[in-house]
């Protein structure tokens, strides 16, 4: 669960079934009444594995808010039947609170359960992060196999869910680049938006602002009876350069002039000395540089200290420029073991696994990796991507073209999917083999 405390979010589960005072096969849900004007009704974010936490609890605790904070059990969208019982049980809560103001909060998927439940909760204001507006399939495609199954009942609500019936105040906080500001858009035909746009944070927007230290001070900012956006906006612009996140992203736009992202990097390392995501980086970085020793010992050093905390996209980032640079697996092989173990892990870091594997010429292994995330989620055209590539290695340029045609067609947008798609079309028709599809 988030856990905003001061400026930063932790995670924080809540096990004791008797705080649940709604709970069914499919959702759960907490509550508190501090006796305050304001109620925040909170929807948890999607997690793998499943089940998501409980999100933003212990900021309301610290703040001394009252609050209801909602979970799935398995990433099921707030689609399932009992959401209208889970839905009348928060209103009684609402109403024994006394709380003359509600307020929505969700990022992601719990976004979508805000939007979802404004016109049965009727708040004065939602605060949406990384927004989700709508699961149809022609439109949102990155989680698809969390809900498939669950489209029926998600088309026969839909129209009850935009517009809203009442005027409602709207903050969502986005990266404009990301697809998520299409979900914004959609928003907007319905309703007003105060928009905060973080360019570079990607989906994972509040990562972002816990990374800059001021994810507290900005949501207790929007959570005012009166807030003020400019303030909001000028908090986080002033915090950009002390933004982990944006060191990263501004670093991996700089992979041509390897001076400048040496800089970046190193200012980073004197930032956050101690953390992971900087110095596994800097592995990346090195490894890029042929200074395969120094990659290599910062990989090491990395998994001594943390163990199985290491095991994520970062890590994964490392050990395949490391292999693709030209490093031997068995120098990192305390990495790999953790890779190779049967723990549970997210779609991203298992396919970075797999393409630690395409490059170090295990393709065969590669392939069975990659199987375990192939489906409609958020990697699904990268997914088909890195089969492409495994396909492609091993002669099967056929068999990659296929790939890469399924991943133009989930991303038609998605520049790598036309460009892998067009080079290996061309290669087959100098062969004489045309795409007649």
């Amino acid at each position: 669960m988030i856990n905003i405390s001061g400026e930063e979010i932790e995670m924080m589960d809540v096990s004791d079934v008797d705080k649940h005072f709604y709970s069914s096969a499919h959702h759960q849900a907490i509550w508190k009444n501090c006796g305050t004007d304001l109620i925040v009704v909170a929807f948890s974010e999607r997690k793998e594995p499943a089940p998501a936490e409980f999100f933003a609890r212990e900021f309301f605790e610290k703040e001394r808010l009252s609050y209801v904070v909602v979970r799935t059990l398995k990433n099921t969208w707030y689609l399932q039947d009992d959401m209208g019982e889970l839905l009348s049980a928060i209103r009684l809560k609402i109403s024994e609170s006394g709380a003359k103001r509600v307020v929505l909060f969700g990022a992601s998927m719990g976004s979508f359960g805000c939007i979802r439940s404004v016109n049965a909760l009727r708040p004065e204001r939602i605060i949406i992060c990384g927004p989700i507006a709508s699961l149809d399939a022609k439109f949102e495609r990155r989680w698809l196999s969390d809900y498939r199954e669950l489209l029926p009942s998600y088309e026969g609500i839909c129209q009850e869910i935009l517009p809203f019936r009442q005027a409602t105040d709207v903050i969502a906080i986005y990266d404009p680049r990301d697809m998520d500001a299409r979900h914004v858009e959609l928003v907007e035909k319905h309703a007003a938006v105060q928009q905060i746009k973080i360019a570079g944070a990607g989906h994972m927007v509040l990562q972002y602002l816990r990374d800059s230290g001021v994810l507290g001070k900005v949501i207790r900012l929007m959570l005012e009876e009166n807030v003020k956006i400019e303030d909001v906006k000028a908090v986080i612009a002033r915090s950009r350069k002390e933004n982990k996140s944006y060191l990263l992203n501004l670093s991996e736009k700089l992979d041509r002039r390897p001076r400048l992202q040496r800089a970046v990097l190193d200012f980073a390392g004197l930032r956050f000395p101690e953390d992971i995501a900087v110095k596994l980086a800097k592995s990346a970085y090195h490894a890029r540089q042929k200074n395969l020793e120094e990659a290599a010992q910062i990989i090491l050093d990395v998994v001594s200290s943390q163990g199985r905390r290491s095991l994520g996209v970062e890590l994964g980032k490392a050990i395949s420029s490391f292999a693709a640079n030209g490093g031997e697996g068995t120098r990192i092989n305390s990495a790999i073991k953790l890779f190779a173990a049967a723990t549970p892990r997210s779609r991203g870091t298992q396919l970075w696994y797999a393409r630690f594997l395409r490059f170090s010429g295990a393709y065969d292994q590669a392939f069975a990796a990659h199987e375990q995330f192939m489906g409609g989620d958020t990697f699904e055209a990268h997914a088909h991507i890195e089969r492409g590539l495994i396909f492609e290695k091993m002669g099967l340029n056929y068999a990659a073209r296929e790939a890469f045609r399924q991943a133009l067609h989930y991303a038609p947008e998605f520049p790598p999917a036309n460009q892998h798609f067009t080079r290996v079309k061309h290669m087959l028709e100098k062969r004489g083999v045309v795409d007649r599809s």
